[in-house]
């Protein structure tokens, strides 16, 4: 009960992306919506442990980040962090399916663990499964343009481009009348 109150409310992060009530579900959700996109392209790939990676790489953010009223980092967020709490939670609930076979559970722990790509981004491991690469790769996709949006959609300036984005070290350009027409 406390994990399904949270986690349509949590943000996916303080500030960076998807910083707003409801943040962490969204991000979760375009991730599943990216593997099922780009599923097909890439059969060999275990969909099934790509969707669990899409839904649950964030998933100890619901008890890492504080948000009722501004957003911070809870106690337990800032000492052990969401990459090992939501380790603890996959772990908790696989300890409690008798014959839960353990090569899928080192893999599914592998998408937690690993989710960040790099071991100077928090990652105590670096992606080493196709599905881990990916989701790595689509969850710092979804988390940047959602971050370069956010700013474009911030500013009120009548410039092409937008402030320097702290984060990324870059303006970005802002075309006027909407560039190209999507293909249909």
């Amino acid at each position: 009960p406390e994990v399904a109150a949270r986690y349509p409310l949590c943000p996916a992060a303080k500030t960076i992306h998807h910083a707003y009530l409801g943040g962490l579900l969204t991000h979760s959700l375009q991730l599943i919506h990216l593997v099922n996109s780009i599923h097909s392209l890439y059969p060999r790939l275990n969909k099934n442990i790509l969707l669990f990676g899409a839904a649950f790489h964030d998933f100890g953010k619901i008890f890492e980040l504080s948000y009722d009223g501004n957003f911070g980092y809870s106690d337990e967020g800032r000492l052990v962090g969401h990459i090992a709490i939501g380790t603890v939670l996959v772990d908790r609930a696989i300890q409690k399916i008798p014959g839960f076979p353990a090569d899928l559970e080192f893999q599914l722990k592998h998408m937690i663990l690993s989710h960040h790509g790099k071991i100077e981004y928090g990652s105590p491991v670096k992606p080493q499964t196709l599905e881990a690469q990916l989701v790595h790769h689509l969850d710092d996709m979804d988390s940047k343009l959602n971050s370069i949006q956010e700013l474009i959609d911030s500013e009120r300036n009548n410039s092409s481009w937008t402030a320097l984005h702290k984060a990324y070290g870059a303006s970005y350009y802002k075309p006027r009348g909407g560039g190209l027409e999507p293909l249909q």
